[in-house]
């Protein structure tokens, strides 16, 4: 192998000759963390390194020599290893000492290009002084200490290879945040809670730019392309606060609306998986848990994607080098390393009672047996192996009661129960709704979030739900706000009538709560074709099975009855079920909505004689309903000699119609809602 040539004498360096060597001594600074896992370029020259002299080693062999350079492999360890010709080092494993020194046997002037085996944190540090430049240091990946060899070594056997070259190209090289959209500079303003908490917002800033996962401060973009999105706090229950990246801001036109969503979805596990693995475990069972510390930060960004996460805090321009929480590809990215992770550790413990929600991990075990134990001490084991931090104070060991995604699971009586804190928290948050006039349509979705997540628990409480779900329809700012009042619940029942309507109202500009939302209503459309009043019982009593009793019950039935049974048979009908449902639900408000007029009736041989019959039962019927405490609709503007307002059967109302028809009710039920009103519409 040829010696690299000698390069002219370097300027600045009088009486110095090319061919002399200079013995300087020098180390590189510490670090934290450093792994010895990866591949990385660098570049250092003769201020940074130590010219000694030494002997070839036969089992490190350069793998290029150009003139002027020489390229060598540098294995990391605690020995001194040499390389043929003129360079050697000595490297101690950074993990254990935070300090790597070199040295090498260079002529004067000369750079060494070496590849040597450390994390990308390394190549930040030594990348300063290079001879590159500062944009090769703007885009040198953050600090993580995953070992990827190590990773690469424990998926070798992965069933989803695709996966796997996708997490170790990832680990390695950084991961792309799939952006689509245009790489154009844009502006944005923090939100109010940094500068409320500036102090707190630039410790946590200090604290990612320290470990490497970060870049800055800048006085001006760092990248011609940076684009700068909010940055703002979001409070923990302990009340802590998290940095959050608002990359979902401004709307239409932020980071995560050019990311597709099919690389952002994602499968989780949840209580029912939760819940299926206490039951294999069964009665007394074990469970234990651990966590994993700063998941995201722990995958590095690609630098490509790095002007894409800018901020600007203090006047200062930063970015991102490790997924921040606020990408919407963040989760789907960390569940494929926290999946691997978890495949890892069901192989090696061999118990399948294994469970994880992104960085939360379940572990569980037979009563009486050292299997949770085990699991949780080899989880550790290969989290240790790969450099994966665990956050100790989340890890807990071998109990039989344990909560899990902020349920308590007790396999001592094999059962599942919200932690008392969440149980006050929830109750507190029920009795500032119920003594506020209006609230904000974000305190509305975080109440619905609370009350579904109490639902896991207690199943038919997502019922109730529904009412708070569609109170937020048709309100799009967070801030603004929806009136707390007593949400009325109207089912409406019917045949064919019913049905059409419901399609009708669907495209209007009241919808399908007839415009009623704002007074607090909340319209169900029960319609099915042929319906008889034979029906409504066993119809009713199934909304009920997994509904809440309506406030209101507006029933349009009787029409397919007519011509088949005599109006003295079906008013009796009537009357006995209506009577009944008074007696068992009293607190419910019936409406009867008129038999309408048809201009041809089905299974009749005089219309006439089923016209006489109709207005005999409609009247019967109203009676009987203001009797009970209810109201009665009358629609008398829609009559059978008016061809327009049906369709071509005679039977079923015209687009006109429905319109006239669904005035009617809209009308009648704001009457009826109001305290006092008249029991009758039209008057």
């Amino acid at each position: 192998m040829k010696p690299p040539k000698r390069l002219r004498k370097p300027k600045g360096i009088a009486g110095k000759s090319p061919n002399k060597k200079k013995k300087t001594q020098g180390t590189l600074p510490e670090l934290a963390g450093v792994t010895d896992k990866e591949t990385v370029p660098f570049q250092v020259d003769i201020g940074s390194i130590s010219v000694a002299s030494g002997s070839d080693q036969p089992n490190l062999a350069p793998v290029d020599q150009t003139p002027g350079q020489h390229m060598a492999y540098v294995m990391a360890g605690n020995d001194q290893h040499q390389v043929p010709k003129t360079t050697y080092y000595r490297y101690k494993d950074p993990r254990q000492h935070a300090r790597v020194t070199t040295s090498v046997d260079v002529l004067m002037g000369q750079h060494v290009n070496l590849n040597i085996n450390v994390s990308g944190a390394l190549e930040t540090t030594l990348l300063g002084p290079a001879k590159r430049g500062k944009d090769y240091e703007l885009y040198s990946l953050g600090y993580s200490p995953i070992c990827v060899n190590e990773v690469e070594e424990s998926l070798k056997f992965y069933p989803y290879k695709v996966i796997a070259n996708e997490l170790i190209h990832g680990l390695r090289f950084g991961f792309k945040l799939q952006y689509s959209g245009s790489r154009l500079p844009v502006n944005a303003n923090n939100s109010k809670s940094v500068t409320i908490h500036a102090d707190l917002v630039r410790e946590k800033i200090n604290k990612e730019i320290t470990l490497g996962r970060m870049a800055g401060p800048f006085d001006h973009p760092p990248l011609p392309t940076l684009r700068i999105s909010p940055i703002f706090l979001a409070e923990k229950k302990n009340g802590d606060y998290r940095l959050i990246h608002n990359l979902s801001y401004p709307l239409h036109n932020s980071v995560n609306d050019f990311i597709d969503e099919k690389y952002c979805s994602v499968q989780y596990s949840g209580i029912d998986d939760a819940v299926r693995l206490v039951q294999n475990i069964g009665i007394a069972g074990k469970l234990s848990k651990s966590d994993v510390k700063s998941a995201f930060r722990l995958l590095r960004v690609s630098p490509s994607d790095f002007d894409q996460l800018g901020f600007i805090f203090d006047g200062k321009y930063y970015f991102d080098r490790c997924l921040p929480q606020g990408a919407s590809i963040s989760c789907s990215l960390f569940e494929k390393f926290s999946t691997a992770l978890h495949w890892v550790t069901e192989l090696t413990s061999g118990n399948s009672n294994i469970l994880h929600y992104l960085d939360d991990f379940l572990f569980g075990g037979e009563a009486n047996s050292p299997t949770c134990q085990e699991t949780l001490e080899t989880f550790k084991k290969i989290c240790s192996d790969w450099g994966v931090p665990l956050a100790e104070d989340k890890t807990v060991q071998p109990t039989e009661i344990l909560t899990f995604l902020g349920i308590e699971f007790d396999t001592l009586k094999m059962e599942m129960r919200l932690p008392g804190e969440k149980l006050t928290n929830l109750k507190q948050t029920l009795q500032l709704f119920l003594h506020s006039k209006k609230v904000t349509l974000r305190q509305l979705q975080s109440l619905i979030g609370l009350l579904n997540f109490a639902c896991q628990v207690i199943a038919p409480g997502r019922a109730f739900c529904r009412r708070l779900i569609d109170a937020t329809c048709n309100i799009r700012k967070p801030h603004h706000r929806v009136r707390v009042s007593c949400v009325k619940t109207i089912w409406l029942i019917g045949s064919s009538i019913v049905y059409w309507a419901n399609k009708e109202a669907s495209s209007r500009p009241g919808g399908l709560h007839l415009g009623l939302q704002n007074t607090g209503a909340h319209m169900i459309w029960i319609g099915q074709r042929g319906m008889k009043w034979g029906d409504l019982n066993t119809v009713f009593e199934q909304r009920l099975l997994n509904r809440p009793l309506p406030s209101f019950l507006v029933i349009q039935l009787g029409s397919n009855d007519l011509g088949i049974s005599t109006s003295e048979k079906l008013f009796s009908d009537i009357e006995c079920d209506l009577l009944r449902l008074h007696a068992l639900y009293p607190a419910l408000k019936i409406i009867w909505s008129d038999i309408l007029m048809r201009r041809y009736w089905h299974n009749a041989n005089c219309g006439q004689a089923i016209e006489r019959a109709r207005k005999r039962v409609n009247l019967r019927v109203k009676n009987l309903v203001l009797s009970i405490g209810g109201c009665a609709i009358r629609h008398s503007n829609i009559r059978a000699k008016e061809s327009n307002l049906f369709r071509y059967d005679g039977t079923h109302l015209s687009k006109i119609g429905n319109d006239i028809y669904l005035n009617n009710l809209q009308g009648a039920l704001e009457q009826f809602m109001r305290s006092g009103g008249p029991a009758v519409f039209p008057q």
